[in-house]
This record gives structure tokens, C-alpha cells and sequence, in this order.
């Protein structure tokens, strides 16, 4: 039963090609103003999906909800003007310049765009001083940034980017990355898929995880963590070797696993003691990427 508080609701989504199963009874609901991440490896079904819930690939069965409306083929004029596109394979154009790309776009919707929506749009993006450059001409990462200005001509309430950081370096990721946060504190749900953990534990505010076209985890990306990532690590070096009580520590280093994190406090204030004689002491978590391994490990021994 489909609920008006989503945005995006996909109910029992399954599509095969030929006898392979791509989507295999996947649900997923995106509230609105969240930061959804769908996250799983190459080949998982996380384009698939998105290009279904668009209305680019027809399901074989299950339910797509937009905004409350069942949709069962391709979009409504409406919805599809509500929702902006990021994909690998852009629509722009290698030989016209940033500024006649957008309002090409602008044009396919019935859009004129004034120059004073224009710089807008670029300078969110970080892209005014660009706009006669030719958008063949322009970085891996600039090149998204237009497409990202691009999605937003029709001021969409919902923006889907599959996986944005592809072909970027890890500082253009994380400048591409900000972007689509500060799209989502302008109150625009933004909905993005990627292979890369980092990204999904820094980004989101829930997360569904896609293992062979199934769901195997999906909720807060702490939370996800917290359960399927293993046990807190705390590793401690030393000036010389110590003995301390319940820690084997051996050629002035100390690796220790523990439960919770108030076992890992509890394990800190032990070792206020020898303060003088730490060289470092490094705290790790469990993360989403352990959380990952070990879910996978899982799904592949069922």
C-alpha cells in the first residue's frame, strides 16, 4: 500500500532479462528531503533500477509509486518534469558551450531560460566563469557539475544522480558530493547510487544495500554499521613495551578488539596511565564498508 509521506516508493520491483533477474523483489521508499543511497557493487542491479523507476525500463511486475501516483509506463509529463537526471551517459553536447547546453535542455522542456536563471544555476554549481567554454572542453568533474545545473532547469523536487563520482578523482568526488548535499538542504530529495562506502557513510541519511538484484540491508547508514561491521579497534603504540592487565602487547604495539564503544572508552581510560610512553593511539569504528564485506560474505554463503 502505497503512502503520500514518499516521494519514491517501489514496491516488490522485479525485472529479468531473458532468465536472469535483475530486480528481484526489491522495496524500497524514499521519505521526502532524504539523502538515499542505493550502494552495492558493479552489476548489482542499481542502474537497472533507477532506469525502472523512471519509466526507461519496463518491470515485469511490482509497483512504482512518484508523489502518490502509481506509475505503470513511462512518466507523466508532470512527475518527469519533477524529477532531475544525473546519468553516466550525459544528453549534453560536446560542441555546444555550457551556456547553449543549458538552455538546449531548457528548450526540450518548453523552458526559456532567462540569463539571470542561467547564473544561477551556474553559480550554485561553481560554474559561472565557464558558461562560454565548450562543454567537450571542460574536466571530468566540471562536465558533471554542468550536468548537475542541467537537471535543475525544471526546479525539480527530486534529483537522481547514478553513481556521480565515476571517472573522478577523490577531490573532484568530494567537491561533486557537497554540491548534492547543499542540493538536499535546499530541500530537494536527492536519491544516488555508488559502489563506493565512503561516500555512502559520509552522504546519506539512509541506504539501501543491493547484493545480485536484492535488497540485504537497507536504513541508517550508523545503524547498518553498527550491527553488521564488526568490533570497535583500538590500536596503540608505544615508546617501549609495557604490560598492561588483559592486553597482550607485544613489541611496543597493541591491537585490540572490542564489543562496544564503551568497552573502547573503558580500554582509554585504562591507558591514561602510561600517557608518557604512547607514541599514537587510533580509534576505528565499525564502517559501512566491513558492514559491506561482511553482508556479502554472507549473502554468497546462503
Amino acid at each position: 500500500m502505497s503512502n503520500g509521506n514518499y516521494v519514491l516508493e517501489a514496491l516488490e520491483i522485479v525485472k529479468k532479462y531473458g532468465d536472469m533477474v535483475a530486480l528481484d523483489k526489491v522495496t524500497v521508499r524514499v521519505a521526502y528531503n532524504e539523502m538515499f543511497c542505493l550502494i552495492g557493487p558493479n552489476g548489482a542491479g542499481k542502474t537497472t533500477f533507477i532506469e525502472s523507476v523512471l519509466g526507461l525500463r519496463k518491470i515485469n511486475s511490482g509497483k512504482i509509486v512518484w508523489f502518490g501516483r502509481e506509475v505503470k509506463k513511462r512518466l507523466p509529463q508532470d512527475i518527469a518534469k519533477s524529477i532531475g537526471v544525473v546519468v553516466e551517459n550525459s544528453r549534453l553536447i560536446e560542441g555546444l558551450t555550457v551556456e547553449e547546453n543549458l538552455k538546449y535542455v531548457a528548450s526540450l522542456w518548453g523552458i526559456k531560460l532567462r540569463d539571470e536563471d542561467l547564473k544561477k544555476l551556474l553559480d550554485f554549481v561553481g560554474m559561472r566563469e565557464y558558461y562560454s567554454k565548450l562543454y567537450g572542453s571542460l574536466s571530468a568533474g566540471q562536465r558533471k557539475r554542468v550536468e548537475i545545473a542541467a537537471s535543475l532547469v525544471t526546479e525539480p523536487r527530486v534529483i537522481i544522480l547514478d553513481e556521480p563520482e565515476a571517472n573522478l578523482d577523490p577531490v573532484a568526488r568530494v567537491e561533486l558530493m557537497d554540491i548534492v548535499k547543499l542540493l538536499n538542504k535546499n530541500d530537494i530529495t536527492v536519491i544516488y547510487s555508488t559502489h563506493v562506502m565512503e561516500i555512502a557513510a559520509r552522504y546519506s541519511t539512509k541506504i539501501a544495500m543491493i547484493v545480485k538484484g536484492k535488497i540485504v540491508a537497507y536504513g541508517d547508514p550508523y545503524d547498518i554499521a553498527s550491527i553488521y561491521g564488526g568490533k570497535w579497534t583500538v590500536m596503540v603504540r608505544f615508546r617501549k613495551p609495557v604490560e598492561i592487565d588483559m592486553v597482550n602487547v607485544k613489541g611496543g604495539e597493541v591491537v585490540v578488539e572490542l564489543d562496544n564503544i564503551l568497552d573502547a572508552i573503558s580500554l582509554l581510560m585504562k591507558l591514561n596511565t602510561y600517557a608518557n610512553n604512547i607514541v599514537s593511539i587510533v580509534v576505528e569504528p565499525p564502517t559501512l564498508a566491513k558492514a559491506f564485506e561482511n553482508i556479502v560474505k554472507e549473502v554468497n554463503h546462503v
